[in-house]
């Protein structure tokens, strides 16, 4: 007798980090570059934020990260060991302080 179980997928965990960029008067920064690197594998995700100053990175793994965000006019805002758990769904705001015109 013949049993045929289907396919079987491997589970796949995925987290996701988002949040808003903000200047020191709380107004969104729009086209900030926002980067999470893995501090264990120095594996790196970039994404771009929106008109609404908001970023989402998805289908992170779990682990320990360093999470910087950089726009023109301001200085680069740097959040390490921002640490992401099995099918978390994190959220980290950062506010970015004014200064040196950076070169992107």
């Amino acid at each position: 007798m013949s049993r045929y179980a289907g396919p079987v997928f491997a589970q796949f965990e995925s987290e996701t980090l988002s949040g808003v960029i903000t200047d020191p008067a709380n107004a969104v920064v729009a086209g900030a570059e926002i980067r999470a690197i893995n501090e264990a594998t120095n594996i790196e995700s970039a994404a771009i934020n929106d008109h609404e100053g908001r970023f989402a990175f998805t289908n992170l793994r779990p682990g320990s990260y360093r999470v910087t965000a950089i726009a023109k006019g301001f200085k680069e805002a740097v959040s390490p060991g921002v640490v992401l758990q099995v099918n978390q769904a994190a959220r980290l705001d950062m506010q970015l302080t004014t200064g040196n015109v950076t070169e992107q």
